[in-house]
């Protein structure tokens, strides 16, 4: 994760943030959903 995180130019925290929820926009609400590992 963190040679992935070098190479984007971010913080290992917001990858990991990143690959591990889904945010959903549903009107004016936003869902975070944390995924599983098969997800």
């Amino acid at each position: 994760i963190s040679t992935a995180a070098k190479l984007l130019g971010c913080k290992v925290q917001d990858l990991m943030l990143a690959l591990s929820t889904r945010k959903i926009r549903a009107g004016s609400d936003n869902i975070v959903q944390k995924l599983t590992m098969a997800q």
